[in-house]
């Protein structure tokens, strides 16, 4: 005859191991805050690159000298208003500046210039990051 036996302590363990899990994906805190901030490090090279998940961002019609010529930069208030903050289940990045969307998604003559957004390898890499975190632990 096979047969393959578990007993109570073996379960103890895993029963153990379990509970973090629960407890890690009811409050993923630690993991999110930093989250939060390597994707606000993310928005803030895009200013850097002047680029959108599509590349380059379309050239100014005419250089501006405020801002060192830089494309969304010219006094600065739509890179300074970049925020970052993590909840129980979340990493939020935003800005609630009302032009925002303007320069996001584009408007009339204004083409869009996509400044809010994460690398697929970032994705990926928090994506990894979180189960690995969910099942053993650590931020």
């Amino acid at each position: 005859m096979i047969e393959i036996k578990v007993n109570r302590d073996q379960l103890g363990k895993f029963t153990s191991k379990l509970g973090g899990m629960v407890v890690r994906l009811k409050d993923g805190n630690p993991f999110f805050r930093r989250a939060a901030i390597e994707m606000y490090r993310g928005v803030i090279q895009n200013f850097n690159h002047e680029s959108g998940p599509e590349g380059k961002w379309k050239a100014l019609k005419k250089k501006r000298e405020r801002g060192g010529g830089k494309i969304l930069q010219d006094r600065g208030f739509l890179r300074g208003s970049i925020l970052f903050h993590a909840e129980k289940n979340n990493a939020i990045v935003s800005t609630n500046l009302i032009y925002a969307a303007t320069h996001q998604y584009g408007r009339r003559f204004i083409p869009a210039r996509p400044f809010m957004w994460i690398s697929d390898k970032l994705r990926d890499s928090l994506t990894d990051r979180y189960g690995k975190f969910v099942a053993q632990g650590g931020s």
